[in-house]
């Protein structure tokens, strides 16, 4: 047994000795630089790309075996440019033979990686130039699984430093630069844990944005196994640019086991992500894993209360105006989020606004299109608080008109209209806009292919109802509207007294509009607006003019008698109110007007600008029964009398009146007419009711007949 040990130790002892001289004679005979050529014609043959080592290849074998080599570049493949693929100030690695030859276990020294420079490039018809051709000269070696031994891996550590990144896509014109890249790892050894750490400095991730990233964590190589594993990890991003807080950005995630790096399926056991923008902080929770290029996460969502006006703030530019200061001042949300191979979702979502109370869901359907959908439920809302707040400026009337008539463009985003794929609904219990309160709300939204659809959209207020569908068509160059609502038994004065300071019309109104339009300008869509409307109003009152004043009035001017005192209220009374109009030139034409007011009807026809608001009406105003007023005063022979009436001024300042002179025309023919029937003998009595000669009568001399043709020629003309 003694003899056996003293072979074996001096079996140990050559072994050194051989490989003492053997390191010695490789030192002394072998220079590495005799061979870099061959290196570098190796290296492309492989690769299809150029090699140049520019610096000395130093080789060191005392322990044993390590070499260091100066500056080196690989270049890009063939037909692209001549800048460099990648390049490295300096490398260094060492490695242990005897421990690999013995017990088949990989030793490595520290290995370092200086000045790595790589160029990222994606040309624009998709080519890259980081794929690498297979090499024809491979050599085919079949080794069984029996034959397969796998060393034991076992690395001193890895330490990078002074790295740079260049990502370049021209085919989508983004450009992300990354510099100060480092890592640092302990020891890495199979199936025993290794701490690590390594940072970036990033530039363009986000337009104009830089960033500071950092990665610490531990990790594992499992024995007999090529996926690493992550016992735990966080990851940290300070960003700051435009379009973020002046404090910046602060995103952190934290990850617990992250098993199958490297393999087909990465699993995370738990993430928690926290990100914060001055007030604003959100945090995501949960788990799941990504199957190849297929993520599978799920988790909670949780937003706590903040103030949005105070973020927004944050953000620098103007200071944000509403029209309620208060507005803006409170917002938290919390709910389900999930990912899904392309698809996004926010599930069970819970939140409020201010004082407006919300829940729903918001999805992605696709990443890759940019498709959205989304059902929201809100309490109640008062949008007007969210509006800007009206300025002296929009409330002063220009001097002059302006030399564009008051025209406007749409400045609608075109492009990002027909970019929209969306469907999604919103219901309202209570809403306000523009002072109209409405209730049971409720919008459904779809948009494709630059075609926008509100349809339906529903709505209670003031005791009626509302439909609409509303379509904008943005797939051309002029957008094209069209719209189709109906208005039913709603409340006039109740909506006008909420809508503007005045609300001079009562009743009970309903309301058709189906028409289209196309234009680039408000103008523009007005003049080109073509379509129908129909209209009602029942039990209605226009305070402001009394119609029946205005005549009593223009006939005292007539008779040279006193004109009545002008009353208190004035308010003329409508039973009912129907009509329709039509869309043409920027105006509504109106040809069937017909209303039904105190002791008359109205019929007549008129027109409405829409581009100023201008009114012009002709009416005929026909007494249907003499006329009582209140203080007991009456007009007689009135009966049947038609008067005209004149609608003229403005929609928010209209003038009624009666035409002075049509009415003395009037009068004067039923005068005439009076006179010319006493003149003939005609009485009452002396005709029937269709005006043929009494029964008694039927035996006359020929020129009474004559006189009774006359006198009905006569009477017909005059209107008796």
């Amino acid at each position: 047994m003694q003899t056996l040990g003293k072979w074996l130790a001096i079996a140990v002892g050559v072994l050194v000795v051989l490989s003492l001289a053997l390191s010695l004679i490789v030192l002394l005979l072998v220079d590495p630089n005799d061979y870099r050529e061959q290196i570098e014609t190796a290296v492309e043959a492989q690769t299809g790309r150029p090699l140049t080592i520019e610096g000395e290849l130093d080789l060191d074998v005392l322990p044993c075996c390590g070499v260091s080599l100066g500056p080196l570049a690989l270049g890009n493949p063939p037909g692209w440019q001549q800048q460099k693929f990648a390049e490295v100030n300096q490398a260094a690695v060492r490695v242990q033979v005897l421990p690999l030859l013995l017990d088949q276990e990989l030793k490595v020294g520290e290995i370092t990686l200086d000045g790595l420079e790589l160029r990222l490039i994606r040309r624009s018809d998709g080519s890259t130039n980081w794929e690498f051709a297979s090499s024809d000269q491979a050599d085919d070696v079949d080794i069984s699984d029996d034959e397969a031994v796998e060393p034991t891996l076992d690395v001193a550590g890895i330490r990078v430093t002074n790295g740079k990144l260049v990502y370049l896509d021209k085919a989508a014109g983004d450009e992300i630069r990354l510099a100060n890249i480092s890592l640092n790892t302990g020891r890495i050894r199979s199936g025993t844990p290794f701490d690590f750490s390594a940072g970036v400095d990033a530039d363009g991730l986000l337009p104009d944005t830089r960033a500071r990233i950092r990665l610490e964590g531990t990790a594992e190589l499992p024995a007999g196994q090529t996926a690493a594993e992550l016992a735990s990890a966080e990851l940290g991003i300070a960003a700051s640019g435009p379009g973020l807080p002046e404090s910046g950005a602060d995103v952190t995630v934290a990850l617990g086991r992250v098993s199958g790096l490297g393999g087909d399926t990465v699993t995370v056991e738990s993430l928690q992500l926290d990100a914060v923008l001055d007030a604003l902080r959100v945090r995501l929770t949960g788990s799941g894993e990504l199957a190849g290029e297929q993520p599978r996460f799920n988790g909670r969502l949780s937003i706590p209360e903040f103030a949005p006006r105070d973020f927004l703030n944050s953000l620098g530019g103007e200071p944000v105006a509403t029209t309620d200061p208060d507005a803006l001042q409170s917002f938290a949300l919390e709910g389900d989020w999930s990912v899904s191979g392309d698809a996004a979702k926010l599930d069970n979502l819970s939140g409020r606004l201010d004082d407006t109370a919300l829940e729903g869901i918001l999805e992605v359907l696709s990443i890759e299109r940019q498709a959205l959908a989304f059902e929201l439920e809100l309490d109640r809302i008062d949008a007007d608080r969210y509006l800007a707040p009206s300025t002296d400026e929009d409330a002063a009337e220009p001097a002059e008109p302006a030399e564009s008539d008051g025209d406007e463009k749409l400045d609608l985003p075109l492009n990002d209209l027909r970019a929209l794929d969306l469907q999604g609904r919103i219901g309202i219990g209570a809403l306000t806009f523009s002072g109209a309160r409405l209730t049971d709300v409720d919008i459904v939204v779809s948009a494709d292919d630059g075609l926008i659809k509100l349809r339906p959209l529903t709505a209670k207020l003031y005791d009626g109802t509302y439909a609409g569908n509303v379509r904008l068509n943005v797939r051309g160059n002029v957008p094209r509207l069209s719209v189709n609502e109906k208005l039913r038994n709603v409340q006039v004065q109740a909506l006008l007294g909420d809508v503007g300071s005045v609300a001079p019309l009562s009743g009970v109104a309903s309301m058709t509009i189906k028409g289209n339009s196309a234009g680039n300008t408000v103008n523009a869509l007005i003049r080109r607006l073509r379509g129908d409307v129909s209209f009602s109003l029942e039990d209605a009152a226009y305070s402001g003019a009394d119609l029946w004043y205005e005549i009593r009035k223009a006939r005292a001017l007539l008779q040279r008698e006193a004109a009545p005192a002008p009353p208190a209220s004035p308010v003329t009374r409508l039973q009912e109110l129907a009509g329709s109009l039509q869309f043409a030139d920027g105006k509504l034409q109106n040809r069937d007007l017909a209303a039904a007011l105190d002791f008359m009807k109205l019929t007549g026809s008129g027109s409405v600008n829409l581009l100023d608001g201008a009114i012009d009406y002709s009416l005929q105003a026909q007494v249907t029964e003499t006329p009582v007023f209140d203080d007991g005063t009456q007009l007689d022979k009135l009966t049947g009398l038609t008067l005209p009436v004149t609608v003229s001024g403005s929609l928010t300042d209209p003038s009624i009146g009666v035409d002075a002179k049509g009415v003395a025309t009037e009068l004067a023919r039923d005068k005439v007419r009076e006179k010319l029937i006493d003149k003939l003998g005609l009485e009452d009595d002396e005709l029937e009711a269709d005006g043929e000669p009494a029964a008694d009568d039927a035996e006359r001399d020929p020129e009474d007949e004559v006189k009774d043709r006359v006198k009905d020629k006569l009477r017909d003309l005059l209107g008796g």
